[in-house]
Parts: C-alpha cells; structure tokens; sequence
C-alpha cells in the first residue's frame, strides 16, 4: 500500500445505545479511531422507494490494518467531510494484517 494514496482523513464510529430522561433509547455514535484513508468512489445510483426518491453512493475506504478497527463489523459506520457511510463489509486481503478494505455505502439507514 503506498502512502501517499492515503490522503483523506476518515473517522469511524460504533453505536452506542443510551436512554434519555426520558428512558427512551437513541443510539449515539462513538468515535473508533480517525486516519488517513484512500477513499474511492465506486458508482452512485437514484432509485424510487415508496413514492419517494432515494439515491446512494457506494465507496471503498482503504485504511493500514489496526487493532483499533480490526473489530469493525457493519453495525459501524465511517464519516469522511461530513458524511456518514454505512459499513457494509470489512475485508483483509489475503488476511496479511497489512490493510483493511472497507466497502461503505452512503443512504437511508445511517443513524
């Protein structure tokens, strides 16, 4: 992996569920870690979904592997200038421990 494609700084986050005053439960998010990322957008598509218009974008996030993100699974998400991306899968090529491939989705069920 070559550093210099590592030019974007990314944060990911786990949820965490509280209760209010209330005792309603949210779910607030919890920074993981932030580094630097390469990250690629790979196609973005608009759809209509019950009379409504949606659209998505799907990216791959490429990060050096961690400890810290080596647990990620897709109930995390990743923020890169402002937006939440839904983790759909974590990858480690050829489980080397040298990098982790992170393919993110950004829609409706961030939160």
């Amino acid at each position: 992996m070559r550093a210099g494609r590592l030019n974007k700084r990314v944060t990911f986050q786990a949820p965490t569920v509280v209760k209010d005053s209330y005792s309603d439960r949210k779910t607030e998010w919890g920074d993981i870690a932030t580094q630097w990322a390469a990250v690629e957008p790979l196609n973005g598509r608009e759809f209509f979904q019950a009379q409504g218009e949606n659209s998505s974008v799907e990216v791959r996030i490429r990060v050096r592997y961690s400890d810290a993100l080596a647990g990620m699974t897709p109930k995390c998400r990743a923020v890169y200038r402002g937006t939440a991306y839904n983790i759909v899968s974590v990858i480690d090529p050829v489980e080397r421990h040298a990098e982790l491939v992170i393919m993110c989705e950004a829609g409706e069920r961030i939160g």
